[in-house]
């Protein structure tokens, strides 16, 4: 059986998110995104207004919206493209108005951030105007990367812009990785004929939702499927990418919902929950808060004669990386095991090591502190389910 992408509409705290939810051939969780459509804002790019210059920091504060005040640094507002310069001097000034692409969401009291520099995504690479070079990802190596190498010096020669090769690259055909160019060149020729006719806080360029971003870094031909019960979603698959939506099929069973057929509302709450029950009886409690995560084995139910405290802290380390991969837990992490002697904390911690492999974006192991805890840490990369929830 292949493995499975839900995509729904489910209401959480009485706010409306697509979940994108994908799912073994046993329909256990594997990925999981939520977005609020509605208010997503990051990578889409508009005519912003620069309401002042602030020098201490090195940064201006420019309005997108009604409502919106975006942060930039200035070291990200060199060479921008001008909608309506509002002085004769070169440098930036108040009143500009300009493109700007937010970069990161608004984070509690902290404004979002913005950059002059514009990016497109492709599924194989990245066109960036903040240089006019051209890069290959680091883990391509040998002769695919010199194929690589070559294929650019022909596509990109001359450009206003650079071109970013992403991992993925290497396994694809030349073809592919032609169409996904010429795919992020019209995108930007298409911005570039427009934006200086556009209206102040007009959206020139909106970005695909971010599960269909999550889609295309994740999605294998041939061993993965999409169902949906939402035609609007269907239809901006068809409009972002055409290609996946091909793969999709729209669900309109009316006796079993979708959210029934996989499980996705149980499975939400299992990742909102702070409590995870493990199959020995045993659990693990998450804790998570600003500035850390951390999480507590409890033998529970289990039966520690019988299981002993090294198979259930090997259930529950499987158990929470797995839960920290899933809600997208970054920073610090702290896990609190049940007391073990030193030979079997030495094993345990090399059999995390390895199974912190096995995920996209890994933990790192830190140490064990003077209390016994395992201390980890994790690259942000995007908002935990959490985050998103509490704070859309």
């Amino acid at each position: 059986m292949k493995n499975a992408y839900a995509i729904t509409n489910q209401t959480i705290s009485q706010k409306e998110y697509v979940v994108c939810m994908k799912l073994d051939e046993d329909r256990n969780p594997v990925g999981v995104h939520i977005c609020d459509v509605k208010k997503a804002i990051l990578n889409h790019i508009y005519v912003g207004k620069v309401e002042r210059i602030a020098p201490a920091l090195k940064a201006a504060f420019v309005r997108f919206g009604q409502n919106q005040i975006c942060f930039l640094p200035l070291s990200e507002a060199k060479s921008p493209f001008y909608v309506r310069k509002n002085s004769k001097k070169d440098e930036l000034c108040a009143g500009d108005e300009i493109l700007i692409q937010i970069t990161r969401e608004a984070l509690k009291e902290k404004e979002p951030a913005a950059s002059c520099h514009l990016s497109l995504h492709g599924k194989y690479m990245v066109l960036t105007t903040k240089n006019k070079s051209f890069s290959i990802s680091s883990r391509i190596q040998g002769a695919r990367r010199t194929e690589l190498e070559n294929l650019l010096k022909q596509t990109v020669e001359e450009k206003p812009y650079g071109i970013v090769i992403r991992t993925l690259a290497a396994s694809v055909s030349d073809d592919d990785i032609a169409q996904d160019y010429q795919m992020l060149h019209e995108q930007f020729e298409s911005i570039m004929s427009k934006y200086a006719h556009r209206a102040l806080y007009d959206t020139v360029w909106a970005e695909a939702p971010d599960y269909i971003n999550f889609l295309k870094n994740q999605f294998e031909f041939g061993s993965d499927n999409i169902v949906t019960d939402s035609p609007e979603i269907l239809n901006q698959l068809k409009e972002h990418a055409p290609v996946l939506a091909k793969e999709s099929q729209l669900y309109t069973d009316q006796c079993v919902s979708l959210s029934v057929l996989y499980h996705i509302r149980g499975h939400l709450d299992d990742l909102l929950s702070n409590k995870i029950w493990l199959k020995s009886g045993s659990n693990i409690i998450i804790e998570q808060l600003e500035t850390l995560t951390f999480i507590d084995v409890n033998t529970a139910k289990s039966n520690i004669k019988k299981s002993n405290p090294y198979s259930v802290n090997l259930e529950a380390m499987k158990a929470a990386l797995r839960q920290i991969a899933l809600r997208n837990i970054s920073g610090m992490i702290l896990i609190d095991f049940i007391n073990m002697t030193e030979a079997e904390n030495a094993d345990l911690i090399e059999l995390l090591k390895q199974e912190t492999r096995k995920y996209p974006n890994p933990c790192r192991f830190i140490d064990i502190t003077k209390l016994g805890l395992v201390e980890l840490t994790r690259k942000k990369i995007s908002r935990s389910v959490k985050d998103i929830v509490n704070n859309s």
